[in-house]
């Protein structure tokens, strides 16, 4: 499987959620990013491509497992990231369907 820029951008989003960071800014999709991109994936790319590729994926609102919503931090965007649980099912509901 060849790695692409969309891989790299839901892997950093995976590390930063592991680490507790689940709000994210502009200015991170385009430093640390593309530091994060450049450094463990050898991957050269500049900040407006990860930009219009975080653009793209968060259009629906959801990134992976994850819900996107806007958090309000002075003029710059931000977002947080949160765990989506409507795919998941009430344990009870689940053994009804058994």
């Amino acid at each position: 499987m060849k790695l692409t820029n969309e891989h790299i951008l839901k892997k950093f989003i995976l590390k930063r959620v592991k680490q507790g960071q689940h709000k994210i800014s502009s200015h991170e999709i385009e430093t640390d990013l593309v530091t994060y991109a450049k450094e463990y994936w050898g991957r050269l790319a500049n900040p407006s491509t990860f930009s219009r590729l975080w653009r793209k994926l968060k259009e629906n609102g959801k990134i992976m497992d994850y819900k996107i919503k806007p958090f309000k931090k002075g003029s710059e965007g931000t977002w947080i990231l949160t765990k989506d649980t409507s795919n998941l099912q009430h344990p009870q509901s689940a053994q009804e369907g058994v």
